[in-house]
Formats: C-alpha cells, structure tokens, sequence
C-alpha cells in the first residue's frame, strides 16, 4: 500500500545556494538565507524542533521574495510541526497552503490528519473529503478507513460500515476488515446487549426489550464480524488481536443462540 507523502519532502527544494533565482542584496535578505538553508539542513537530519525557528525566521525574512518557493516552505513548517507532535500549529500551516494552493499535493491530507489529532472531527471529515478528489484507489482506501474510525467514533455505525465497504472495494487490506467486524459487531451490541455488565435476559425477554427477532438479527451481525475477524486474523501483524475477537465471538453467538432458544420457551410456556 503506497504511502500518502512522499518520503523526500523537498523534492524540488533546494537551497538557496545552489539554486537561488537571484542573489540575497540586503541583509535581511542574506540572513533569511542563511536560517532557510540551515533549517533545510537540519529537516534532512531529522532534526525538526531544530528546524521550526530557523524556516520561521527565514519565511519572515524573505518568505515575500522571489528567493523561496513560500507555499512550500510553509508546507515544510506545517510537517515540522506535526513531527514534533504539535498539530495546532501544523494546522495553521496546511490552511494557509490551501488557501494559496488549493492543488497542492496532500494539503488537505495533513490538513485532515492535524484536525484528527485536535479532535476537530468535522473539520476532519471535511478535509478528508475534499483530499478524496484527487486520490487514487490507495489513497482512497487509506481515507476511508480513517473516516470510517471518526464515525465509529462518534456513534454513526451505519455511516462507517458505508466508508469501510468503500476501502475494501478499493484495497482489500486485513485492518480494513478488522475495522469493518469491530463496526458490526458495534452495531450487533446495540441489539443483543452481549457485553453489557450483569444485564439480565430473563426479565429483558419478559419486559419486551429482547425479543427475537433482534436477536437473530443480532447474531447475523456476530458471524459476519466472525467472517471478518478470521479474514483479518491471516495477517500475521493483527494475528493476536483477532484471535481473541474471534473466540469472543464465537461465545457471544452461542450465548444468543441460547437467549433465542429461551424466547421461544417463555413464549410457549407463558
């Protein structure tokens, strides 16, 4: 599954040095060279805390020049920023990029993923949906499957199941099936009650709150999770995870079965 950034983040940005349009004049000009083409070097080295203060300085010196390229310099602090685990600032970054360049390549993407990190989930959303536009089917997948994980989260099972078929379509990945057995087996929860602590079946059967046919559409939605989690369960990497979903299943469809067969008993032996 190829990757949503290019590893190499200054493809096309060279130092000033060696690829200037002109030459620095004044000293405010010379100087704001010096901090981009050191901040440049210490970006390369991994070396981003560093980084920030230097491409700040250099954007403030010479950021209005036809020295740099500014929708990429401030697209470079936006990934300092976020590589230093500080997405509110990333964001202001990837928004005024947008606001320059709305084709800039992954904008909305970093844009997506710092809102992500802030818990902005509509701005989220909003941001992976516009980076869809011009995906392809990986990258695609890729987003999907994040906005299928902020709607599970925010409660919309129906809405992530849509997203998460989406992915799978697309790219048939085990955590995409992974992701769609803990979407149903979410769903299923909301019917069965199985993981609910000491709920009681008997007086919920007796009280008209289970009743069967909820069960067996409860249960239908365990083994299709099942499916999923045995499917996910051949990747090595979610191996463990699965196994233990996948025995909890199986357990959860008995105990339903047994709850069915309890129904049927009450109704006949009112």
């Amino acid at each position: 599954m190829r990757r949503l950034l290019p590893v190499i983040l200054f493809l096309g940005f060279a130092s000033i040095l060696t690829a200037q349009k002109r030459v620095a004049e004044t000293a405010a000009e010379k100087e704001g060279a010096k901090n981009y083409n050191e901040a440049i070097e210490a970006y390369s080295a991994g070396d981003h805390t560093k980084c920030i203060p230097l491409f700040l300085a250099a954007d403030s010196l010479i950021g209005e020049t036809d020295l740099i390229d500014r929708v990429k310099l401030r697209f470079t602090i936006g990934m300092a920023y976020l590589k230093t685990d500080q997405p509110g600032p990333a964001l202001e970054q990837f928004e005024w990029v947008a606001s320059r360049d709305s084709l800039y390549p992954y904008v909305y993407y970093r844009a997506a993923e710092s809102t992500r990190l802030l818990k902005q989930t509509d701005k989220s959303l909003k941001y992976y949906a516009k980076t869809l536009e011009t995906a392809n089917d990986n990258e695609k997948a890729i987003i999907l499957g994040k906005i299928a994980r902020i709607e599970m989260g925010r409660g919309r099972l129906r809405t992530a199941l849509k997203s998460v078929n989406q992915a799978i379509s697309l790219s048939r990945g085990s955590s995409y099936y992974l992701l769609r057995g803990q979407i149903v087996d979410r769903l299923a929860q909301r019917l069965d009650r199985a993981e609910d602590d000491n709920f009681n079946y008997e007086d919920a059967i007796r009280d008209g709150l289970i009743i069967e046919e909820k069960m067996l559409e409860a249960t239908e939605l365990r083994e299709s999770a099942l499916a999923d989690y045995q499917i996910a369960a051949e990747d090595k990497k979610l191996a463990a995870t699965c196994q233990k979903l996948i025995e909890r299943s199986k357990i959860i469809i008995e105990n339903n079965r047994q709850v069915i067969s309890e129904i049927l008993y009450i109704r006949e032996n009112p």
